[in-house]
């Protein structure tokens, strides 16, 4: 895989650092809630649970009192269910019978006489329990429906979740913002650098233009006067060698021009090895020469556009080389 480029990291790191910071809020803010709306239900549920066993233990206190109407007599809404245990039966107001709901451990603390409370769930409902002793022989339990908190709750977590998620892509499209202006001076030390591998050796970064970047700017445009010193100065010594190395190299081909026209009165072997010599200076005054040419076009304010194709050519003739070696073609 290829690695991401400083952008992307740039990009990802502030979605990441955002999507994290919004998500320990959601979460903060999620418990927090949650926290307040159970505190809050549980002790309207509480304050209600002893509203009605009080009504209750009155309602049981008259003589042979009918336990159906006086949990009938309640007003607990759709939201809260009244159970009532008495000397070992349940009863409820409606037909339906049943204390299982409740916890064995929650109704042995009722029955020592102390009141509880308990989350539970019923029929996979979320329900708050509270049992509160009458009596020796007599315990109410009041089941009150927590579906409209947990409700609550799942709206508000999807809600959290949605925020948290747009955060984060606020928090990638401000890191991609802030790295195309953070990165802007770098791609125009990219430019410069393209420029002076072009032959433009006049390049040079403006220092004021970033004061976090002058000492970048300051090394580069040093960097670039070194580079721009030593091809000078390699040039100059190209030159200089080629100039010292002329006037031998005439002398030498002076003499091989003497053995070459003297290679009658040589035997053989000798004028073999004399025409080899004055082929090799021959050879040894086109490189000179070519180095010292080279060492001129080294120079940018001689240099000029041509047709690659007519030099190739006017190349070959000079070599004595045919010209249609060279052949224009279209790119590819």
């Amino acid at each position: 895989m290829k690695r991401l480029g400083l952008r992307a990291r740039v990009t990802a790191a502030f979605a990441v650092g955002a999507l994290l910071l919004a998500a320990s809020m959601a979460l903060f803010s999620y418990d927090l809630t949650r926290h307040s709306l159970l505190e809050e239900r549980e002790r309207t549920a509480v304050r209600a649970a002893y509203f009605d066993a009080a009504v209750v233990r009155t309602g049981l206190d008259t003589e042979d009192p009918d336990v159906v109407e006086v949990l009938r007599s309640l007003d607990t809404g759709t939201g809260r269910r009244p159970l009532l245990h008495r000397d070992g039966q349940w009863h409820s107001r409606s037909a339906e019978i049943d204390g299982s709901p409740i916890p064995a451990d929650l109704q042995r603390v009722v029955r020592s006489g102390e009141a509880a409370v308990q989350r539970i769930m019923v029929a996979g409902q979320p329900t708050l329990l509270v049992g509160v002793p009458l009596s020796d022989t007599a315990s109410y339990y009041e089941l009150t429906s927590l579906r409209e908190v947990a409700r609550t709750l799942q709206v508000l977590a999807l809600t959290l979740t949605a925020v948290a998620i747009m955060t984060a892509g606020s928090g990638a499209a401000l890191g991609w913002y802030a790295t195309r202006h953070s990165v802007r001076p770098l791609t125009a030390v990219a430019d410069a650098a393209e420029r002076i591998a072009a032959g433009d050796y006049t390049t040079r970064l403006d220092a004021a233009t970033d004061p976090d970047l002058t000492r970048l700017s300051t090394s580069f445009n040093r960097m670039v006067d070194e580079l721009v010193e030593r091809i000078d100065r390699d040039r100059r010594f190209a030159a200089d060698v080629s100039h010292e190395l002329r006037s031998p190299l005439q002398t030498l081909a002076a003499a091989a021009s003497v053995l070459t026209r003297r290679r009658e009165h040589h035997d053989e072997r000798t004028a073999t090895a004399a025409r080899l010599v004055a082929e090799e200076i021959s050879r040894f005054q086109r490189l000179v020469d070519d180095l010292i040419e080279l060492a001129r076009t080294e120079q940018p304010a001689q240099r000029e556009l041509v047709d690659v194709v007519t030099l190739a050519r006017e190349t070959c003739r000079a070599r004595g080389l045919p010209d249609d070696l060279v052949r224009a073609g279209p790119g590819p």
